[in-house]
């Protein structure tokens, strides 16, 4: 089993890393050794020739030939092989036809020696032969110690044998001696064998280093040239030795042009200084601007740090840059959306906040007054809700870019503060409190004269106005929310009195808005706690005192305050949006009541009119949902008049007209009511083409002692009846009064105090029953 598995080891194949490099040098090796035993073949044939028996010899003779020129063969045939050929398989080939070789001459000595006996010089001949070949052989067969083993053994042990069994004891010591060369050839090769192969594996631990390296070399490369971010080197003198594609795609420049070329010779000298701060001082951070040799404006984030070799010395430097562009824009866009308005670009509630403790915070601020104008645009609310939100953001930016025009020092600032609510801030306009308002009142003035021209929004030509509320900033006042409280309550009192008002702020405005707030609370509930009542206030003939109508009156019968009337609350209904239920339930009850003197078969009236704030028209259903009230209550459509006033209409024209049109088509009159508080232009007499005509008490208190207001009263009528309008006059409060308006025309009718105050239904039952009782 030992021998069988020596044998097989010898087979088994040199380490993986030598074994090409090894099976090479063996068949790179033998052309020449192989030629050459060739020679010696036939030389040696040659000799013995007549001294062996010829067919011995020639048998011999043609075996070793054959074998030789067999191997030179293979020898060809590898160094012309493929690449993927089996290396082991042309091992095995040239171990077993190596080792047939040396059988072949190593048994000449037991074949032909015996016929040589009595011829020294021919076994001298053959010892020197088989010897020389043998030591000749070591040469090429060393690669491999196990392929050298065993040609050794076939080549020298058979002397060593005819040494021991054809001759005597010399031939003993003989024998030992081809033992011992055999030995010195063994260690020979195996020195050569250990030494080619450490060589071997030295270079092919040196070759797999390189690839190594290389591969390392590609791999840092390829990491380079495909990295991200953009990176370029530079050596001690600040030229660029090389850069990836990163940077040449960030800074569009051509590879030819920038590599050698110095860093002091870039437009933008931020480089070299980084670089030369570098060298000298160490690592270092850039973030900021760049402009590039071809023009391009980058904002970059830069890291620089020095390169050094294996003692430590700085050989140059590298440079890692980021491209922040999109970045940096994206940062300023948020920034900027975070201090304006995105609809207007004016500055929102941030940055007015920013600038009010900047102003308060300003060493001016302790000396001079600066003013705070708080703008809210009327009617904003019924633009969007009949026009849609499309038109009323057009029109905020309409409005901001017509205030901007209207800057009165290079120092203002506009604010949108949301909504429709717009802020200007001046600063430090005057060390005067008369300078600082007499400054006030101008620019109000031109705010407000910024609104005459109509916002033009495609084929709509929308006249607009604003309410102003006005901030003295005094010197060392330190609460910019303070500030913009009063602003805010002095905006909302103008609102309250009217369009286009100015309202400069008044302590007494705090008190006044929590008296508002309390009274709005109580409001918001009237109507479930049946505090709300109707009183009606006749209509009658100016020529014989008959009622023919009346007009529903809402009356608020507050639990502290007693009776009030619409001048005290109705603007906190409007203001805080409550309007609509209580024009809804004015409409229900009227018509409830009408219903219930109808089932009793009371006198009735020709019909009730009903007060209305023209921004209820703007409600899409409206006249859907009152004409189901009528029909609930059968009551006639003729038998109810919708009042508007004239300055809420003229404010509401174009987005009401449409409502108002559709109401008259279902047979519902309108009146106009308080003609000549607004703005008295008789052009609207037709264009409203309404069926009555309700003229205000205001011409009313002077007529008897003026008489311009006489000629103005009878032009009005004549103008109105021409048009088809039914006259009522309000507010004769004496028998004067009314008989200078009978005089002008008697055919009319007026409603008053001469006449009636205001009434519960009842009472108006009873004025109706004595009409028919006289």
């Amino acid at each position: 089993m030992k021998l069988i598995s020596l044998i097989k080891n010898l087979f088994d194949p040199p380490p993986e890393p030598i074994r090409k490099k090894m099976v090479y040098q063996l068949y790179h090796q033998t052309p020449i050794s192989l030629s050459t035993l060739v020679l010696l073949t036939l030389m040696y044939a040659a000799f013995l020739k007549g001294k062996i028996p010829d067919g011995l010899l020639l048998g011999w003779l043609i075996i070793s030939v054959f074998l030789t020129v067999n191997r030179l063969y293979d020898t060809y045939r590898f160094l012309h092989r493929r690449e993927h050929d089996d290396f082991e398989r042309w091992r095995r080939r040239f171990a077993i036809k190596a080792w047939l070789n040396a059988i072949m001459w190593g048994s000449t000595s037991l074949l032909f020696l015996p016929y040589l006996q009595d011829n020294i010089s021919l076994q001298l001949m053959t010892f020197i032969f088989i010897m020389g070949i043998a030591g000749g052989a070591v040469s090429a067969i060393s690669f491999d110690f196990k392929i050298a083993i065993v040609y050794l053994f076939f080549m020298l042990i058979p002397v060593a044998v005819y040494f021991v069994v054809f001759m005597d004891a010399m031939g003993n010591f003989m024998a030992f001696l081809i033992v011992l060369y055999y030995l010195l050839l063994l260690n020979v090769c195996r020195i050569s064998a250990h030494s080619i192969g450490s060589a071997y594996l030295q270079e092919e631990h040196l070759r797999r280093t390189q690839t190594q390296l290389r591969a390392k070399q590609d791999e840092l490369n390829a990491l380079f040239q495909q990295a991200p971010i953009a990176i370029f080197y530079f050596d001690p003198s600040f030229r660029i030795i090389d850069a990836n594609e990163a940077f040449f795609e960030l800074f569009k420049v051509d590879r030819s042009r920038l590599l050698g070329s110095r860093l002091e010779s870039l437009p933008d000298s931020t480089p070299f200084h980084l670089a030369k701060k570098t060298l000298a001082e160490g690592a270092q951070f850039y973030s900021g601007a760049y402009r590039s040799s071809q023009g391009l404006q980058l904002w970059v984030d830069a890291k620089l740090a020095p390169l050094r070799d294996a003692s430590g010395s700085i050989v140059g430097g590298i440079a890692l840059i980021e491209n922040k562009t999109e970045e940096k824009a994206a940062r300023d866009e948020l920034a900027h959306l975070a201090h304006h308005d995105p609809l207007t670009e004016l500055g929102n509630r941030f940055a007015l906040k920013k600038a009010m403790h900047a102003l308060i915070d300003s060493p001016k601020h302790s000396t001079d007054f600066s003013l705070l104008f708080y703008l809210d645009l009327n009617r904003f609310k019924q633009i969007n809700d009949s026009l849609g939100h499309g038109v009323g953001d057009q029109l905020l930016v309409l409005v901001s870019q017509r205030l901007r025009s209207h800057t009165p020092t290079n120092e203002t600032s506009f604010y949108r503060l949301g909504g429709d609510e717009f802020i200007l801030l001046v600063p430090f306009v005057a060390k005067e409190r008369t300078q600082a308002e007499e400054l006030a009142q101008h620019v109000a003035q031109s705010l407000q004269q910024s609104f005459d021209d109509p916002f033009a929004i495609g084929e709509l030509h929308l006249h607009m106005r604003c309410s102003i509320g006005v901030v003295l900033i005094a010197p060392g006042e330190r609460n910019p929310e303070e500030i913009i409280r009063h602003a805010d309550i002095s905006m909302y009192q103008a609102k309250r009195h009217g369009s286009a008002t100015v309202s400069f702020y008044s302590p007494t405005f705090d008190r006044e808005r929590k008296e508002r707030f309390t009274l709005q609370h109580a409001l918001d509930h009237a109507a479930s706690r049946g505090e709300l009542r109707i009183h009606y206030q006749p209509i009658v003939s100016i020529k014989d005192n008959r009622i023919i109508a009346a007009e529903a009156l809402l009356r608020w019968q507050h639990p502290t305050r007693g009776l009030l009337t619409p001048g005290v609350f109705l603007a906190v209904a409007i203001e805080s949006g409550i309007i609509d239920e209580i024009g809804w339930w004015v409409i229900e009850t009227v018509c409830q009541q009408m219903a219930q003197c109808k089932r009793e078969r009371a006198k009735a009236v020709e019909y009730v009119s009903i007060n209305l704030n023209a921004s209820q028209l703007q409600i899409h259903d409206f006249d859907t949902r009152f004409i189901a009230i009528l029909e609930r209550y059968r009551i006639e459509p003729r038998e109810i008049v919708i009042e508007l006033t004239e300055t809420s209409l003229i404010e509401n024209f174009d987005l009401t007209r449409h409502m108002i049109q559709r109401l008259q088509e279902r047979g519902i009159q309108c009146a106009i009511d308080d003609f000549g508080t607004g703005y008295s232009s008789l052009s609207y007499l037709k264009r409203f083409s309404f069926s009555v005509l309700k003229i205000d008490r205001s011409f009313v208190a002077e007529i008897t002692e003026d008489v311009k207001v006489r000629h103005l009263m009878a032009s009005i009528i004549d103008i109105a009846k021409r048009l088809g309008y039914r006259i009522v006059v309000e507010g004769i409060e004496t028998d004067a009064q009314k008989a200078t308006i009978a005089a002008i025309d008697d055919n009319i009718y007026y409603q008053g105090f001469l006449f009636s105050k205001p009434v519960e239904t009842e009472a108006l039952r009873t004025l109706l029953s004595k009409q028919i009782t006289s």
